[in-house]
This record gives structure tokens, sequence and C-alpha cells, in this order.
């Protein structure tokens, strides 16, 4: 990958643009394929230390309008360029002797205790400074980048230690905000009108889709800049690293995050009935069939998609499963093509906690309580960003948004920390969050109506046992009676109003008269009586209306 650089060696601290000392355009090249702020500090080129910026294009503005983005986390993956080329770098170098306001922490000499109301780690400002001036995280390689003896050996001779004022701490200032070179001001965030993610939904067949490029390709750059604003949101919240138990949960996701697709693996296949039978319940389930495409697949066997399987592996198709059968008719009302835009938000989940890279065992990271209990937090998550941007969808103009617009919601619930899936649908019914509203309803809803089912269970339940005891009280109460014969049981029922008993007595009257009218009518056709009765025999009616005579 070929990264173009500039070096810049001044900074204008009123106008917050380079005011002199600009250096012509150079380039490097990166052996990898995802660069990082990380990876970008171990192989750059030039010596010292630098706070790194990276030009992006401005969303909703004209083509040649762009932006410098201020590079301030060690994962946050770098950016091509505006106009779709490779990355495109500013580096300004970090001077610490020429910088007279604050004084020289890496020497000891003259620090100033902060007071109660200053905080390093208040905003993202503060976490560019943290970044910029060499307080790197416990991965930082000093041996790579440059230590910070190196960088001051490097710059000017320090001045005379000054003594410090007692009135106040010395003010700390840090140009982070983005600077602009072209348009008007715009929220880098807010998704563009005119994107190549309008070509991909478009159309598999659109002349407007980039030639040489997966659709997965085309819009993963944009979901990096939409969810950017959640993203530097979440350092709010109670940060850990995750535990053993959650450690375990992450790396399962991992590895099925690197697991490719088996045929011969019954897991596999089962994940594709279940998605099968959750979309087509009265069709057979087929391997490969023009059904997939309904779902958004690009091929009609989900197994050859490689677009699909190439970025997500199985946990990709876990997260449709889980998204399918816990949503079941949502290709009827779906707003947005499923698998992709399930891909989408998978890669982009899977990239943010780490999990390609394995960055998880060491992060930070307020929202690890919810793998407590495993993986299904991950397939929750996935599902209900897709339902939120399904929600959003008839407000924005484009399927990407959409997908934006849901990344950044659920970013900013965890971004307060939620221990479990419970507390997240809880936050986010306090932000008035219309899906997770919603869904919660629903869910009071049917616990509800299965409250009132069981409540109506059981009163059936005890109705019948109370008949069922007052009957068998009513039956031993006959034989007290001493009748000679059953007929003499069952009249003694009767009249002490046995239901039951009551209804066989008149059914017995009835096949008495059935079989009086069938004699009736069986007489013109035979010589005598007998021949008539006879007649009428097989059918068993003599018998009724012997018994009944005898009653």
């Amino acid at each position: 990958m070929i990264v173009l650089y500039e070096v810049n060696s001044a900074l204008d601290p009123v106008e917050g643009e380079l005011a002199q000392g600009r250096r012509e355009v150079a380039a490097f090249r990166y052996e990898g394929t995802d660069l990082t702020l990380k990876a970008l500090r171990k192989s750059f080129p030039e010596r010292g230390e630098f706070h790194f910026r990276a030009k992006v294009r401005i969303p909703g503005v004209a083509s040649t309008a762009f932006a410098w983005q201020d590079l301030v986390r060690d994962d946050q993956e770098i950016p091509r360029s505006a106009d779709g080329g490779p990355p495109h770098i500013r580096a300004l170098p970090i001077n610490f002797a020429d910088d007279d306001q604050e004084p020289d922490f890496f020497q000891g000499q003259d620090v100033v205790e902060a007071g109660d109301t200053f905080d390093f780690y208040e905003t993202a400002h503060a976490r560019a400074l943290e970044t910029g001036a060499g307080h790197a995280g416990d991965d930082y390689d000093f041996l790579d980048s440059g230590s910070r003896q190196e960088a001051l050996e490097s710059s000017a001779p320090p001045p005379k230690p000054q003594e410090p004022s007692p009135a106040a701490p010395p003010p700390v200032t840090m140009h982070v905000s983005s600077s602009f070179d072209g348009g008007s001001n715009a929220d880098a965030s807010a998704p563009a009108a005119d994107d190549e993610f309008d070509a991909f939904f478009a159309g598999a067949s659109s002349s407007a889709q980039p030639s040489g490029s997966d659709p997965f390709s085309a819009t993963f750059s944009f979901l990096k800049k939409s969810a950017q604003a959640a993203a530097m949101s979440w350092s709010g919240g109670k940060e850990g690293t995750p535990t053993t138990q959650q450690k375990g949960a992450l790396e399962n996701l991992a590895r099925k995050l690197r697991e490719t697709f088996d045929s011969e693996n019954r897991e596999h296949i089962d994940l594709l009935q279940t998605s099968w039978k959750s979309c087509f319940p009265k069709q057979r389930f087929q391997r490969a069939g023009p059904q997939w495409r309904l779902l958004g697949f690009a091929k009609e066997d989900p197994s050859r998609d490689r677009a699909f399987l190439s970025r997500n592996g199985m946990l990709g198709l876990y997260c449709l499963a889980y998204h399918l059968e816990h949503n079941r008719g949502v290709i009827d009302n779906a707003r947005l093509p499923v698998a992709p835009s399930v891909g989408q938000i998978n890669t982009h989940f899977a990239d943010q906690f780490g999990l390609r890279s394995g960055a998880f065992l060491g992060a930070e990271r307020p929202y690890w309580p919810l793998f407590d209990m495993g993986a299904g937090a991950y397939y929750e998550l996935v599902s209900v960003t897709l339902r939120l941007a399904e929600a959003a969808r008839p407000s924005v103009d484009d399927d990407g948004a959409a997908l934006g617009r849901g990344l950044e919601q659920v970013f900013a619930i965890l971004s307060q920390g939620p221990p479990n899936i419970g507390a997240f649908y809880e936050i986010a019914r306090r932000n008035n969050v219309s899906y997770c509203s919603s869904f919660l309803k629903c869910k009071l809803v049917r616990a509800r109506g299965a409250c009132v089912s069981l409540m109506l269970r059981v009163l059936a339940w005890m109705t019948t046992a109370l008949l069922w005891a007052a009957t068998v009280d009513q039956i031993f109460a006959i034989p007290s009676q001493r009748p000679p014969n059953v007929d003499a049981f069952y009249e003694i029922a009767r009249r002490n109003t046995v239901s039951y008993c009551s209804s066989f007595l008149k059914r017995r009257l009835v096949r008495a008269r059935d079989a009086c009218v069938s004699l009736s009518a069986a007489r013109p056709c035979v010589d005598d009586d007998g021949a008539a009765l006879g007649r009428d025999r097989g059918s068993g009616l003599c018998d009724s209306v012997a018994g009944t005579a005898q009653h």
C-alpha cells in the first residue's frame, strides 16, 4: 500500500492552520492490509514525535472539499484520501523544547500540580494531546517510533526553567480540530448523498458501481466515517479490560470471524437452514436457489458469495441466522438488503471491538460486561443496529446514511457502559430510541399476555379438578343405595341429577325410538312381525328396544 505524507514544521495556534515550513508531498510503502495509527507510527520514515492527520472528504458538499481529520486512537484505521486514492497523511512535529507554555514533563522540572477541575481525559482533545505528545498506552513501542529522549535531543536546546506561577496551572493548548481547505464547515460524520454506497444499493448491475471492487470494499470506508462521531464518544462509562470470562466470549467471536465455510460441517449447514426456515417456512430447504437473492446475497448459493464471506467469515452467517430467527417475516418488511447490511455492521463491530487484530485482549472499553453471558450479546447488537437502521431509512437519503444512523445510536448507548442487554435497552428507552422502545413495549405486552394465559390455564385446571372431584363424590354415593342392576344404577343417578347419567338415559331412549321407527318401516316388506324383528337384528336395535322396555 502506498501512503502519501507531508511534514510541517510550524503550527499557527490562532488560526489552527499550517503557517510555514510545508514540505513537498512524499510517499512510502506500507507492507500490510489495514493501516492503523499504531502501524503508521512504526512504519513512518521520519524521525521524531508527530501528531498525524488524514485527508478525508467532506460529505454533502462539493467533491473538491476536504478536511484534515485528527488521528487519536491507536486502533483507528487510516481512511483513504478524499479523492479515493491512497491515504494522505499530514504529520505535525511535537517540539517539546519550543513550547514555553507548559513545563518539561519529561525531565521532571517545574511540574505544576493540576487543580481539581483539570482533567486530562475529559474530552477527545485531551486524548489527542496524550497520543500526540508521546504518552501512549501499554502496547506502545518506543524503540520503533523514537523515544522521548531522542525527540528532546533532536529539538532545539531547552529554555532555562522558570519559576511556576502559584496562581493557577499553566494552560495547555493543542490544535485537534479539523481544518478545511475548501467548502464550508460540515459534519464529517454526516452521510454523503453521492457516496459510492448509493451505487452498490442501486443494484449490482448498475453502471454507477465502481468497477474492480466488491460491494463491501465500496461501502466499508463510508461506514467508518459515518460512525466517527460515535466512536469519539467511547470515553464515557467505566472502562476496563475484559475479564477471563469476557475474553473467552470475544475469542470465540474472533475464531468464528476467521473460520471459513465448510460444506461438510453440519453446524454451517444448520445456519443456512435456520436462515431459510425463518424466511421461507413453507418451502423445502435449498442449498442453492433464487430465494437467497431475496436476502441480498450476490449468488444463489450463499456459500459462494465471496464478497460476504471474505470479510465476515462464519461470524457473518451466525449474525444473519440470529437476526432472521428473532425477526420472522423480515423479508416482507425489509427496507434494507438484509445480508449485505448484516455483513457491513458485523465488519464494523469486529474492527471496533478488535476481533480481527486481537486488540480486545488489552483494550479498555465500558461495554465488555455485555459478554459475561457469552457471545449472544454480539449477535443482539448486530441485530438491533440493523433494526435501528431500518427505522431510520425513511428519514434519510440513502441506505448508507441509515446504517450510519443505526451505528451511531448503538455506539452512543454502548458508551454509557451497560452491564447487560437488559440495561442496554433500558438506556435506549430513556434516550427515546424508537425501535428499542417499541421492542421493550412488545416484550412487556408478550409478558403480560403470557401471564394472563398462565392464569387462565391454572383456573381451567382448578375448575376441572373441582368438577372431577364433585362427580367422583356423586358416583361413589350411588352404590350406598344398593342398586340391583346397572339400569337401576343409572336410574338412581338420574334421580340425583348426575348429568352424565341423565344424558346416557336420554341417548338410550333416542335409540329405542329409532328402533321402533325402523320396525314400523320394515313391517310392510315382510310376511309377519317376527320377520320384521329379524331384519333389524343385525343392527342391534332390537336389543336396544328390549333393554329399554325391560327398564
